[in-house]
């Protein structure tokens, strides 16, 4: 009983690193690759049905995170975190003296508010793993609060 309760918290730090390091990449990739590959999706397609392909991901790729994070809540907060470092070292990486736009700033604020965001889910995902609830779904576990964990 304890060795499962110890390999499945073993198994979530391990799901975190994993969870932002892919967070990481992929919010790198999309930041450098991002208008190389919609090019490629205008010289393929045109433009409208490349445009029309880009708002449909985007749709798919949100509803996606929305089941990501019903899923697992805490995973889902560090993925976003990941998101929002990436694409912040992403428009900073853009940022001159020479030239300097209001839509970098705004996107950096944006990157902030993500950041807020993903520790809020993060820490919510915490207290929804520690929930009675959560804990009598696993198996071979005694809820907290219960008899037999006194």
């Amino acid at each position: 009983m304890v060795l499962y309760v110890q390999w499945r918290a073993e198994g979530a730090q391990v799901r975190q690193v994993f969870g932002f390091l892919f967070g990481t990449f992929i919010g790198l990739a999309v930041g450098k690759y991002g208008q190389i590959t919609f090019l490629f999706l205008v010289s393929s397609l045109g433009l409208h049905v490349a445009q029309i392909f880009v708002s449909t991901s985007v749709i798919l790729a949100g509803i996606a995170a929305h089941l990501f994070k019903k899923r697992n809540q805490m995973m889902y907060g560090l993925v976003e975190v990941a998101f929002a470092a990436a694409f912040a070292f992403s428009i900073s990486a853009g940022l001159s003296p020479e030239k300097v736009f209001l839509s970098q700033w705004a996107a950096l604020v944006g990157c902030a508010y993500v950041v807020a965001r993903g520790l809020n889910n993060f820490t919510d995902g915490q207290k929804q793993d520690q929930s009675p609830d959560r804990a009598a779904a696993i198996p071979f576990r005694t809820p907290a609060g219960s008899v037999a964990s006194r």
